[in-house]
């Protein structure tokens, strides 16, 4: 479908005051969680993936969370998690990655997860330790189906329910970008999108509130999420030298 938008504004967090690190929480880095980069800004995280290693390579694979591309002005940049406070503030907690892996077509970045924080690894979707079962593509996802978010945007932030619970319906997926009648706010950017009439799939990551049109259709100004689709993100990073598998939920 053919999409003419006239307003697409990034979903970066305005959280600008960060507090003292709790270094007594337990951190986990999974779909989901907030996090800080270097530069100041702030996202959500979204799927966990393993790099596919050839057998003959003499190396480790490297496991990676993904975020949006806005997030981040540059490889290389270290990623702390943050958790979002009831005022517009937040808690600095602990580095755990650096960017390894910009889209330079996609708005979608990789963070290496450093090796001393793997066994602090969890691929499931915060608030559902079911969610992702797999990845949701073209052939399997439908105009309509229930999408289910995880993310910390400002309004949203105050509550796990309104964290974790928030659903929407997918309109419109390319394979590279979707389009989902919901609502984000800044703070939500990268955080993943899953597909509960799919089976649980991981669909994609927010990346921006959209307001247009979504083909000629008869339904007029359409406002909602636009985002990123893993497919297509991870057929871009395959074709870039990285391969990934995404990690899924037991069972």
């Amino acid at each position: 479908m053919q999409r003419v938008t006239v307003l697409v504004l990034a979903l970066l967090s305005p959280f600008v005051v960060a507090t003292a690190p709790d270094t007594a929480r337990v951190e986990t880095v999974q779909p989901g969680a907030f996090a800080l980069f270097e530069d100041g800004d702030l996202c959500t995280l979204n799927w966990v993936f393993d790099e596919v290693v050839p057998a003959a390579a003499d190396r480790d694979a490297r496991v990676f969370i993904g975020t949006a591309a806005h997030c981040t002005s540059g490889v290389g940049q270290t990623v702390a998690l943050a958790t979002p406070s009831i005022a517009v503030t937040f808690e600095t907690g602990p580095t755990f990655g650096r960017v390894a892996h910009i889209d330079d077509d996609l708005d979608f970045a990789l963070v290496e997860i450093d090796p001393s924080w793997h066994d602090r690894v969890d691929p499931s979707m915060r608030g559902h330790p079911d969610i992702p079962t797999g990845v949701s593509t073209t052939a399997t996802a439908a105009f309509g189906d229930l999408l289910q978010l995880s993310g910390n945007g400002i309004g949203y932030h105050h509550s796990a329910p309104t964290r974790e619970q928030r659903v929407a319906a997918l309109s419109t997926n390319s394979g590279r970008w979707f389009w989902a009648f919901g609502s984000a706010t800044p703070g939500d950017s990268g955080g993943p999108v899953a597909n509960l009439s799919d089976g649980g799939t991981a669909l994609g990551l927010a990346t921006a509130i959209a307001v247009g049109y979504v083909d000629d259709s008869t339904t007029g100004l359409q406002a909602g999420i636009n985002g990123v689709s893993i497919e297509g993100a991870m057929a871009d990073a395959a074709g870039d030298g990285i391969e990934l598998r995404l990690r899924t939920v037991p069972g």
